[in-house]
């Protein structure tokens, strides 16, 4: 029975590429690179923000370039990391009923821990009991480390645990836990990589993710 759902947020809660693009390309700008289109950074979210910003960078940039790249990242996303992100349709009426329901919810992100929180409180007050991202004293998803922690903290076992995503990044990191993988389609990635990752339950709206998470087992 599961008792837990854990959520991606980038392409899984909030459609903030827009305002990732802008906070890349600014980026891109201070360091005198090209800017890139919404696609091309679609392409490089998922493994955190020094990943992102190491794929928006030309092969072979300078070690200083990267660093003040992310740097003039951080800086403007801080700033800017709500000008146009939103909830997907249906997401916050879907969070409320699992809530009401008696699922303990939570996020788990690659994203700087305290742009979760900050987002979180933005768009979601009083939702979730677990608010996590990316720290220093653990490794970023696909790795399960922060996933199994969240899991113990919790004190439920990992079968009574979903955690879903739009990525394969987050598939690989809800298999590489042991808890349930389910798979949004409406995000970053094609359904085709989150069945290659190895994606067995994919859905294609909040409903669908609610029922889902009720016929667990």
């Amino acid at each position: 029975m599961i008792k837990a759902v854990i959520f991606d947020m980038d392409g899984t809660l909030l459609d903030s590429l827009p305002d990732l693009k802008n906070s890349v390309n600014a980026a891109m700008e201070a360091t005198g690179y090209p800017v890139h289109t919404m696609e091309e950074v679609r392409g490089f979210v998922g493994y955190g923000i020094p990943r992102l910003i190491r794929d928006a960078l030309p092969d072979g940039a300078p070690e200083d370039v990267y660093e003040k790249a992310c740097r003039v990242f951080y800086d403007h996303y801080v700033q800017h990391a709500d000008n146009e992100t939103h909830p997907y349709p249906g997401i916050v009426d879907m969070l409320h009923q699992l809530k009401e329901q008696g699922y303990v919810l939570g996020v788990l992100s690659n994203k700087a821990e305290e742009a979760v929180i900050s987002l979180c409180e933005r768009f979601f007050p009083g939702i979730f009991s677990v608010e996590a991202g990316a720290r220093d004293d653990f490794p970023r998803k696909p790795d399960p480390t922060r996933l199994r922690c969240i899991v113990e903290e919790l004190g439920l076992r990992r079968e009574e645990v979903i955690y879903s995503g739009d990525s394969d990044v987050d598939v690989l990191t809800a298999i590489r836990a042991g808890v349930r993988p389910v798979a949004v389609d409406w995000g970053y990635r094609s359904r085709q990589c989150l069945v290659q990752a190895g994606a067995s339950h994919i859905v294609s709206s909040p409903e669908e993710l609610i029922q889902e998470i009720r016929t667990g087992k």
